[in-house]
């Protein structure tokens, strides 16, 4: 088996974050739910006579700071860590990716990592929780290697560590892993011999794929909450995988009826 892997970000349903708008979420939100206990308990919520008017002046108070923000202000370089902000209060698992793309430069989603064979099926597949892509080649080589006899298997720079190659070397005939950075002679001899660079050429396979399953809708998910976007990943993968053995069902039986068309013609 000839596998590729490599990875891209499926957008989760949000818009983009900035600190007023996340205030002015979780502000609104509060009062939805002040509001709904006022209907359940009438009478019995004291104090919010005028939440009316508290939507009211938030939704001000969010357009003044929103008008304020844009145009700079003093400190406005200190930021607080990505890994402790919060890009969404309904999509809590939301991440902020940068892949080093000048379009997009930032999505805002969970990166997804595919593995694709010979035939262009999706083997395996992984949302990634917080994890670069080096970090999630070990628990994919164990599944892989569990299951299949690997003939090579290729990854693009962001795949790569040391660890990473040594372990894949134990498993695998050929494997394709640029070096990130500068590489040693030994490495540029490699990554120069004649197999390497065929099946690194082969490798744009797999990101034909991924625009393959992005235009077919898993560039960003609709449905809201975690589990909902972990199904809805599942199911996409899942249908991928269906229409690439119908089409070759249908190759199949097409040729199969020429053949016949054939043979009958030369009777």
């Amino acid at each position: 088996m000839c596998l590729k892997t490599d990875s891209f970000v499926v957008e989760s349903n949000v818009h983009f974050p900035t600190d007023y708008n996340l205030m002015w979420d979780s502000g609104r939100k509060g009062l939805d739910i002040i509001g709904k206990f006022m209907a359940k308990y009438p009478g019995e919520v004291k104090g919010w006579r005028k939440i009316h008017d508290w939507y009211r002046r938030m939704k001000n108070a969010m357009r003044a700071v929103g008008k304020a923000s844009s145009s700079g202000g003093r400190n406005k370089e200190d930021r607080i860590g990505h890994e402790e902000k919060v890009f969404s209060i309904f999509e809590e698992y939301t991440e902020w990716v940068t892949k080093g793309k000048l379009h997009p430069n930032v999505e805002l989603g969970k990166k997804l990592s595919i593995t694709t064979d010979q035939y262009h099926l999706i083997v395996d597949y992984r949302i990634m929780e917080n994890h670069s892509d080096s970090e999630v080649v070990k628990p994919i080589v164990e599944d892989m290697t569990e299951k299949y006899n690997l003939r090579s298997w290729s990854f693009d720079k962001g795949y790569w560590h040391k660890d990473n190659k040594a372990l894949l070397e134990e498993h695998v005939e050929r494997v394709v892993m640029p070096k990130k950075g500068k590489p040693n002679k030994q490495e540029k001899e490699e990554e120069g011999h004649r197999q390497f660079k065929l099946l690194r050429n082969k490798h744009s396979a797999v990101e034909s794929n991924i625009n393959e399953l992005e235009n077919r809708g898993l560039d960003r998910c609709p449905d809201r909450g975690y589990m909902h976007f972990k199904r809805y990943v599942g199911l996409a993968i899942s249908a991928y995988n269906l229409r690439r053995i119908g089409q070759k069902l249908i190759e199949i039986q097409r040729k199969r009826e020429l053949a016949e068309r054939e043979l009958r013609a030369a009777a």
